[in-house]
């Protein structure tokens, strides 16, 4: 009987973190949706927005087709992965302070060998989010740590400790403890190769299968609700500005349409009153 409950609440935990996965992605598919939209009401409303529609951020052109290697691009679902990450980037670079990058530079920088400037500049900004809203992490709930590993993964760094030089080291201390990283083979295989090897040595699919979780999270701490917050507040003023816009020129046009119509009577009349007197009536 206890090892069925168990086997039982081992099930649950299983469903009740795929659920969680899939709220992250529809949350982050919201705010992508909600971030586009915002883009045609400023660009409807004469207010055209320069960070949605920043020419280092343009999606690509379709079908388009990304530049990944020829074993890499077989990967089910890789190149899905690879945008949402990048657009969750594009998306949120002003609330990270993020420097913008194109997809192009996205799939380079995950292929080229060595620590690129791009991923060392996105995991750097992403970890220093997670790692100021420790509240959010201690309500989405912590895995402990393995008992083999370093002290580096014993307890959480402040934010201000990451830099371009350690945050592998970090990487591999915060995505211990969070327990969508443990959820599929994908995701354990990707933390275990993180563990045995340096991160540049790692496939695309790998690089990816930590970021992604990583990015998810994100949607969850302080700065970048605020974020989503604001564009929510931004989506109504521009809304109802447009309305406004619409009313108003729905009003000149009914105006337009009156003026027009008095006009033609005014020249009926000036017309009738300019015509000569028949010689019968004079």
């Amino acid at each position: 009987a206890a090892a069925e409950e168990r086997r039982q609440a081992k099930a649950a935990k299983k469903v009740a973190a795929k659920e969680a996965k899939q709220a992250a992605k529809e949350r982050l598919a919201a705010a992508l949706k909600e971030s586009q939209a915002v883009a045609e009401l400023e660009e409807r409303a004469g207010k055209p927005s320069a960070d949605v529609r920043a020419p280092t951020c343009e999606r690509p052109e379709p079908p388009g087709q990304l530049p990944l290697p020829l074993a890499e691009s077989r990967t089910p679902g890789l190149a899905s992965e690879l945008v949402q990450c990048w657009a969750f980037a594009c998306a949120f670079s002003g609330r990270l302070t993020l420097t913008k990058f194109s997809v192009d530079n996205f799939v380079a920088a995950l292929c080229r060998p060595g620590h690129g400037s791009v991923l060392a500049e996105l995991h750097v900004r992403l970890l220093r989010a997670l790692l100021a809203d420790t509240e959010q992490l201690r309500r989405a709930g912590q895995l402990p740590p393995p008992l083999d590993a370093g002290m580096v993964v014993q307890q959480l760094p402040p934010p201000g400790v990451v830099s371009a030089a350690n945050w592998p080291e970090v990487l591999r201390a915060v995505l211990w403890l969070l327990p969508e990283l443990h959820e599929t083979e994908e995701s354990r295989s990707a933390l275990a190769a993180l563990q045995r090897s340096d991160y540049p040595d790692l496939s695309v699919a790998h690089k990816l299968a930590l970021l992604t979780p990583l990015t998810e999270r994100c949607l969850s701490v302080e700065t970048i609700r605020q974020e989503l917050a604001d564009n929510e507040s931004r989506r109504k003023e521009l809304a109802r500005e447009l309305r406004e816009k619409q009313q108003a020129l729905k009003r000149d046009e009914r105006e337009a349409k009156a003026d027009a119509v008095k006009a033609a009577a005014a020249r009926r009349t000036l017309a009738r009153s300019a015509s000569p007197v028949p010689r019968e009536l004079a």
